[in-house]
């Protein structure tokens, strides 16, 4: 995608905007070069996009003001096959209701952060769920990200990376931004 608009996704289960998964064999693939996916709803998970089975690439772009029943609100990640590379643009201003998170939620797969932003997202529900980013599963962090501003109403100690159990971040690479980020870990 190297502009352009995916707006107002309406579906039952998963993937309001955008719907990554394999096709036999082959696992399938999405580059976001540029563009908008904003306003999209998923009743379960994944309003924006989601990742069974394959790659999400965000160079650049925004992914904006979407909104699941469940979690993902932003970006949803599952089966250990998958791969969510971020290296810009912006996931922000992304709501969810209950487990998971609004921003990015990553369920098995793999997140590589490089940079962009994760901002502004707000868990709604007072159910266990997360503002910012939830990792049950890989997480690489390098470059600039920021990840700022997540809420969540469940829990009252932050929104922005919520770890599961036995879950760590990898720094790739120095990181060069100070904005500080705010971690919290499942039962520690």
């Amino acid at each position: 995608m190297y502009a352009g608009s995916i707006i107002g996704g309406n579906v039952e289960n998963y993937g309001g905007g955008v719907f990554v998964t394999n096709s036999g064999d082959t696992n399938g693939s999405f580059t976001m070069y540029n563009g908008t996916i904003a306003g999209n709803y998923a009743y379960c998970y994944g309003a924006g996009v989601y990742v069974k089975n394959g790659t999400f690439r965000l160079i650049d772009g925004n992914i904006t003001g979407n909104y699941a029943g469940l979690g993902g609100g932003g970006v949803y990640v599952i089966s250990s096959s998958s791969v969510f590379n971020m290296s810009g643009g912006s996931i922000d201003s992304n709501k969810a209701n209950n487990n998971g998170s609004a921003g990015v939620t990553v369920l098995d797969g793999l997140y590589n952060l490089s940079g962009g932003k994760v901002i502004n997202n707000k868990h709604l529900w007072e159910a266990a769920g997360w503002g910012g980013i939830y990792i049950d599963g890989e997480f690489k962090l390098s470059g600039a990200p920021e990840i700022s501003g997540n809420t969540s109403t469940y829990y009252d100690t932050g929104g922005n990376i919520f770890l599961c159990d036995d879950r760590v971040i990898t720094i790739e690479a120095a990181l060069s931004n100070t904005t500080p980020i705010g971690v919290v870990m499942k039962n520690h």
